[in-house]
């Protein structure tokens, strides 16, 4: 299949002022799952360019507070969004993040090798990361949403959340390209 990076989905995203298309994504966990409400407040890692950051803050309005964590820099700004540009496995970065929150987010993803092994790997040790913050952060009964790419290492994340989590469902969403092999899991009911 031939990749097309100015697909529907692209030109959707420019014409309702998202700044990438993987806005969509978040809608439609959104849709599915409803883990973001009014008043919450979000850590967001992986945020730039900031199309998440921008459905989030839709979602959570001005009551709630995002926290924004990337090595790029992000394209938004808004009030009750707080960014920090850096790494989320610097210790610096750490102490940035705030202590409690209801939701924790990640569509992160390692830097494309093209060799596909090696590219899950990095993305389990991403989600790994993902999971240890969400331990240490997350209120009781808070969720989390984080992207992994299909792999030998799936089933052991996937375990890894059930542990703290009431329920964890696998969600690919439409807006996700034929050839990736991307998906998301969704965690919610967070228990220590």
């Amino acid at each position: 299949m031939t990749y097309k990076p100015k697909d529907h989905y692209f030109k959707k995203a420019k014409e309702e002022g998202y700044v990438a298309r993987s806005a969509y994504k978040l809608q439609e966990i959104q849709s599915k799952l409803k883990i973001l409400k009014k008043g919450m407040s979000v850590l967001e890692l992986g945020s730039a360019p900031g199309s998440w950051s921008q459905v989030i803050l839709q979602i959570i309005g001005k009551e709630g507070t995002l926290y924004g964590i990337d090595l790029h820099e992000a394209k938004i700004r808004a009030t009750n969004f707080h960014f920090l540009k850096g790494d989320i496995f610097a210790a610096e970065t750490q102490a940035w993040m705030p202590t409690e929150v209801d939701v924790v987010l990640s569509d992160m993803a390692p830097a494309s090798s093209g060799i596909a092994s090696s590219d899950q790997a990095r993305s389990a040790e991403l989600c790994r990361q993902v999971i240890e913050v969400g331990k240490e952060r997350l209120k009781v009964g808070g969720s989390s949403a984080l992207k992994i790419f299909m792999g030998p290492e799936f089933k052991e994340i996937e375990g890894l959340l059930k542990q703290n989590f009431r329920q964890v469902k696998t969600v690919r969403p439409d807006s996700t390209r034929k050839s990736s092999f991307e998906v998301f899991l969704v965690a919610q009911g967070f228990h220590k």
